[in-house]
Formats: C-alpha cells, sequence, structure tokens
C-alpha cells in the first residue's frame, strides 16, 4: 500500500520524489522504488525518517504498529503530522503509545488507478492547514470521504474491503453462469469484467443511482425482474453475516491492540 501511494502522490504531481524519504526494515524493497522516482530518499532507519519529516506515514500491519511506534518515541517531534493507515488502531490507542498530531486514513486498491475511496478522520490536535493539506493529497489519487471513527469498521468493508469482497462476488456470479451454459471461462471472465466496468462508468459518471440503474434494466415482468426476486431475497441476509464476520474481527483486534 506504501508503494502504490508513493506512485499515486509522484503520478498526480502532489509530490516529487525528492521530497519523499522511506525507511523500511526490509532495504531491499526500495530498490524497484528508487529506480522508478529518481531522487527519492532512502532512510537508513525510521527513526531517521521520523527526525526529517514533517508529515509522517506508518503505513504497516495492525500488529505491527506498536512496535513502529515504541521505536519511534522521542523522534516525532511536536510539530509532526503523523498518518497512519493501520487498520484497528484507533487515535486514543496511537497516542498512547507515542503522544502526536494523528490522522488515520484507509485507503483502497482502487487508488493505484485514481478511483476509489479514501476513509479519513482527524485527531483533535491536527491544525486545519495539516488536514486541509493531507485531504488534498489523497484527493489527488482518490475520493476523500470524512467519516466518524465510530465508522471506520463498517465504512472500510465498504471502501478497502469492497474491491475484494466485489471480486469474489462476480467469480461465483460467472462461474453459474458457465455451469449453466458452454461458454470458456477466460470469455465469461472477460465479459463480466467489461460489464462491471461499463456499470460503474453509468453509476459513477452517468448521473445514475443504483435504484435508477435496477430500474432500467429491470423491466416491469421482464427477466431481470425476476433474477432481482431472487437477489433480494438472498442477498440481506448474506451481507448482514459479512458485516457481522469483519466487524467482529475489527473487535478482536482492537482488543489484542489494547492488550
Amino acid at each position: 500500500m506504501a508503494r502504490m501511494l508513493i506512485d499515486g502522490f509522484i503520478a498526480a504531481g502532489t509530490c516529487v520524489p525528492a521530497d519523499i524519504i522511506v525507511s523500511t526494515r526490509s532495504p531491499e524493497k526500495l530498490i524497484p522504488l528508487a529506480a522508478r522516482h529518481p531522487g527519492l530518499i532512502a532512510a537508513e532507519d525510521n527513526r531517521r525518517t521520523a527526525l526529517s519529516a514533517t508529515r509522517l506515514f506508518l503505513c504497516v500491519k495492525p500488529m505491527e504498529i506498536k512496535g513502529v511506534l515504541e521505536g519511534l518515541r522521542g523522534a516525532i517531534r511536536p510539530q509532526t503530522h503523523v498518518v497512519s493507515i493501520a487498520a484497528c488502531a484507533e487515535l486514543g490507542y496511537l497516542n498512547r503509545i507515542a503522544p502526536g498530531r494523528y490522522t488515520r486514513v484507509i485507503p483502497s486498491l482502487a487508488s493505484a488507478l485514481g478511483g476509489g475511496v479514501s476513509l479519513m478522520c482527524h485527531g483533535p490536535g491536527v491544525p486545519p492547514a495539516d488536514c486541509a493539506f493531507v485531504e488534498s493529497l489523497f484527493a489527488s489519487i482518490s475520493r476523500v470521504q470524512l467519516l466518524p471513527e465510530k465508522d471506520f469498521a463498517a465504512g472500510s468493508d465498504l471502501t478497502s474491503c469492497a474491491p475484494g469482497f466485489i471480486a469474489a462476488i462476480f467469480r461465483q456470479f460467472m462461474e453459474a453462469g458457465l455451469r449453466h451454459s458452454d461458454i470458456r471461462p477466460q470469455d465469461a471472465e472477460r465479459m463480466v469484467i467489461e460489464t462491471l466496468y461499463g456499470t460503474a462508468r453509468l453509476l459513477a459518471r452517468g448521473g445514475l443511482g443504483f435504484g435508477d440503474l435496477i430500474a432500467n434494466v429491470a423491466t416491469k415482468g421482464g427477466i431481470t425482474e425476476e433474477g432481482m426476486r431472487c437477489l433480494e431475497a438472498e442477498l440481506p441476509a448474506l451481507f448482514d453475516n459479512v458485516f457481522a464476520a469483519t466487524l467482529g474481527k475489527h473487535e478482536m483486534v482492537k482488543r489484542i491492540l489494547s492488550g
């Protein structure tokens, strides 16, 4: 995700490579990144990065955030704006480990192509100018959605997790089509992908909402309407189960982090 953000910010022109200092526990991972972006600065360790940065991005997994922040105690300056993309690591938790000015962001893989949604919430100590800067930075690669932190878990299902969920749903949809036809798998996959792409464009650029699009396709007494009855009967319970499972996982991870 860190590589995606760096590639995206530079491609959008909101950063130049010389603005960016990167450190990682696996320095060899920086070689292709530095080759793509000449001028990007590789630091020897996290503390050097923190001491040099006015804005510090923490792009690590939730279970790694505590160790990384503990290693940065005393290196994060009071005026430094810290942006964390670690799911489940809430603002209060981050401040308990290493006090600072924090913003939480949940990015999306869809932003690799300049799409998707970045969820964002700012801690109370972040100055308005810093809030605006980070919002504009992520707006260059995605749509920024400010949310209360309490809604981050459900919001991340709808945005960050959604590309995986959507791919899983339509893989099953495609495979059902294969079971009821002699269409070749590669053809069916391409048919569904192109249809998804066109549908997304209709919704995003055609001024249609979900209800509008359904009404345009599912004409009264038609074939699509018959399929819609099945979906409306079966899907609510399925998606309630998905959210119950993911929200339960969020709570479990938060308990582990706090413990």
